[in-house]
């Protein structure tokens, strides 16, 4: 059996990868000897542990111990006929270390503004990071878990800590993705559930783990954070956008809300064109646009951003308050029933034309007749009641009230003229005041409960001023 000492021996041996080879020629060949040394002493150790695992009565029990992957991972001999890479072996070994602040030393640290995508390898980075997003600063193309927290020796303080979560290839030899790019497709898959496919030719993906691991800290006192870096992956990066992209993206989504993240892309291309950048440039910024998800997300942050609450008529009360504390208007946002899911809204100037079209007054409008019909595609899921005129001072449609509501229901239609002749009411001081177009101009349907007759709109006037 191998001694305390002979494995310690070992261990001497599997640390050479982190020592400085810049040696004297003396200090090499006494090295050298040293590793010849070692060599066979784990010779004489790997026939040893043969030797007395074939004879052990507890062999079987042995060999299922043995069948501990971390165990299986600590290698160290490859057979003469092993297809298995020497570096990969030793990759393996290494990969089972603690990583404490020991395996980076000799590593110099990279101060940088901004986290490269494509990390790799043994590295060290220091870069600033904002207070109020943490996170934010330390996001590359890797593929990872999520964090872990931890406390190490050498770690000052709390740590972070993830792990690759490793990426699929197709092996597929008659893939169309193959035949048209020449390279093996890792990027386009589609999953569901446990499975993942090649989204060209369907067949089940291979996974290809991926062993590197990215640890970082933030010291206390200082507004930069470390970032370890440990491994090499097996897996592909993905691109990120421009930090100026990301952030013309962030506006754009803040000021049009119906911008799409398709038609963005569409946009900085077409712009990209028109100023004649160099085709360099604008493959890049096409490589960096192609991952719609990011930007799918860029428009949701921004989304939540400009409504926090969502949609709801909690949002929509909230969003009354705010509109009637900075504008001064009440009639804005004039009814809001959450039971019945209506929103009425007018304003000031709006009915004021209301006014103006009195047919027993003298305004400029009272020859003009009213407008009603409902709109099907202004909001998602609801109705539109609107009510405009013809200003013939603007020469120009204008519109005096509208009411979101689920359907255009004879109950509706009376709340519309309930909540018109509230405002007006309200507006004019009188709580016997009531609409009187001279003339009513609409459609059957938006009726619901009668000819569009001149009469039973009237009717349809009083009731609702009665109630």
């Amino acid at each position: 059996m191998a001694s305390a000492d002979e494995k310690d021996d070992l261990r001497i041996l599997e640390d050479r990868v982190f020592v400085d080879l810049t040696l004297s020629s003396d200090e090499g060949e006494e090295l050298l000897s040293l590793e010849e040394m070692l060599q066979r002493k784990s010779s004489d150790v790997k026939e040893d542990v043969v030797k007395s695992a074939e004879s052990s009565p507890f062999k079987e029990k042995s060999s299922t111990r043995r069948k501990n992957p971390t165990s299986a991972s600590r290698k160290l001999f490859v057979d003469d006929d092993d297809s298995v890479d020497e570096l990969t072996v030793l990759e393996n070994c290494r990969t089972s270390l603690k990583l404490t602040p020991n395996v980076w030393i000799g590593i110099p640290i990279q101060e940088v503004e901004s986290f490269p995508y494509d990390i790799d390898g043994l590295q060290v980075y220091c870069l600033s990071y904002d207070k109020t997003d943490k996170l934010a600063t330390t996001v590359d193309g890797r593929q990872w878990s999520g964090y872990i927290t931890s406390r190490r020796a050498g770690f000052v303080r709390k740590r972070f800590l993830k792990s690759c979560k490793g990426s699929h290839r197709c092996g597929n030899e008659l893939c169309g993705y193959f035949r048209q790019f020449n390279k093996v497709n890792r990027v386009q898959f589609e999953k569901r559930g446990s499975i993942a496919r090649c989204s060209t030719c369907g067949a089940t993906a291979e996974f290809v783990p991926c062993h590197a691991k990215k640890i970082w800290k933030y010291p206390e006192g200082e507004s930069k954070v470390t970032v370890y870096h440990y491994g090499t992956h097996t897996c592909v990066p993905i691109k990120q956008a421009p930090t100026t992209i990301a952030e013309a993206a962030k506006v754009a989504f803040q000021q049009s809300r119906t911008l799409k993240p398709e038609r963005f892309v569409n946009d900085k291309l077409i712009e990209a064109i028109e100023n004649e950048q160099p085709l360099e440039a604008i493959e890049e910024l096409a490589d960096s646009l192609v991952d719609r998800n990011s930007l799918k997300r860029m428009k949701q942050a921004a989304k939540d951003k400009l409504d926090p609450v969502g949609h709801s008529y909690d949002a929509v009360m909230q969003y009354k308050a705010k509109v009637q504390k900075v504008l001064e208007d009440p009639f804005l946002i004039y009814k809001v029933d959450c039971e019945k899911r209506i929103v009425f809204k007018t304003s000031k100037e709006q009915l004021e034309l209301a006014l103006q079209m009195d047919r027993e007054g003298e305004g400029h409008l009272k020859v003009e007749p009213c407008h009603v019909d409902g709109k099907h595609n202004r909001v998602t899921g609801y109705i539109t009641i609107s009510l405009v005129v013809y200003d013939t001072n603007l020469r120009e449609m204008t519109k005096i009230a509208t009411m979101e509501c689920p359907t255009e229901s004879k109950e509706n239609i009376g709340l519309f003229w309930v909540c018109l002749n509230k405002a007006l009411q309200q507006y004019t001081g009188n709580d016997e005041y009531c609409y009187k177009p001279h003339l009513y101009v609409c459609s059957m349907r938006v009726v619901g409960f009668g000819h569009p007759s001149k009469k039973n709109w009237l009717r349809r006037s009083e009731q609702s001023r009665k109630l």
